[in-house]
């Protein structure tokens, strides 16, 4: 399955899997996220398909995003994650709430890997947010998602790839996923050498 991001702000933007025919796009799934004075809150919700026709779906702008966040009409949360930037941020997930080094420990001091067990059992580590692995008696590390991003002056979107093997829980992967991505893209957008080591032990900016 590959889920193709309408615009280049993971914290904003709709993930769209190729239609069967053509070169539509099926919006699936509905990212967005909220800053005030005090906190900020990033919503991952899935989109129902009663609504996935609406040009608000389908035209990748900033506003279509807030507007339909504001209307919440077609949408299902699927996961929450309210961001802290000196203590472990929030996830929830399945209405529960997780703190966010208990749901996805860090495996190592600047190891850039995050890892979570999977309604199957299983192990399952991000790479930063390249790639996803599980770890099974028979393969150790089998890949199960990949981020791709175009190469230079290639116009193509960046699209997130789940294989066959993840299909059973494309919910957690898309809500793990955008934990780390906006991880790694707050550490990318830092611009002092102390908003990036406040959280270096949970691959940090400005959230942890």
């Amino acid at each position: 399955m590959e889920l193709y991001l309408s615009r280049s702000d993971i914290a904003h933007t709709i993930l769209s899997r190729a239609a069967d025919a053509g070169d539509d796009l099926d919006p699936l799934y509905h990212i967005d996220t909220v800053t005030s004075l005090s906190k900020k809150t990033t919503t991952v919700s899935r989109i129902l398909p009663s609504v996935a026709s609406r040009p608000e779906f389908n035209g990748g702008k900033h506003s279509d995003i807030k507007k339909i966040a504001k209307s919440g009409q077609g949408l299902v949360e699927v996961a929450k994650i309210e961001w802290r930037q000196w203590k472990s941020s929030s996830i929830w997930f399945e209405e529960r709430e997780w703190k966010a080094n208990e749901f996805m420990p860090n495996t190592g001091f600047m190891s850039g890997k995050r890892v979570f067990t999977g309604p199957d059992g299983h192990s399952y580590t991000w790479h930063s947010d390249t790639y996803l692995t599980v770890s099974t008696p028979d393969n150790p590390k089998l890949e199960i998602a990949r981020f791709h991003e175009p190469a230079l002056f290639n116009w193509k979107k960046r699209y997130l790839n789940i294989v066959l093997e993840g299909l059973h829980m494309v919910d957690l992967i898309i809500a793990t996923w955008v934990y780390v991505a906006i991880l790694e893209q707050e550490s990318n957008s830092s611009s002092t050498p102390m908003a990036g080591a406040a959280c270096a032990g949970s691959m940090g900016g400005s959230v942890c």
